[in-house]
């Protein structure tokens, strides 16, 4: 499996476990503790991540020859 086929196998899984979570939580999926005015300071760091697989993914989109990229 190549490293697209697994970031969008993550990325699937995510958003529907996320929205079968929702669904079985109901009323208890409460978003406005989520977002505070204080984050904590591993909001920032995984951002830095987050950020960094997306040109990680760019760079290999452009150097790697896979087929309908």
């Amino acid at each position: 499996m190549n490293y697209f086929k697994a970031i969008c196998l993550v990325w699937a899984i995510i958003g529907i476990g996320s929205r079968i979570i929702m669904g079985v939580m109901g009323e208890k999926w409460e978003l406005n503790s989520a977002y505070k005015a204080q984050k904590p300071k591993l909001i920032n760091a995984l951002g830095g991540i987050a950020y960094g697989v997306v040109i990680y993914t760019w760079i290999l989109v452009f150097k790697l020859d896979v087929a309908y990229s």
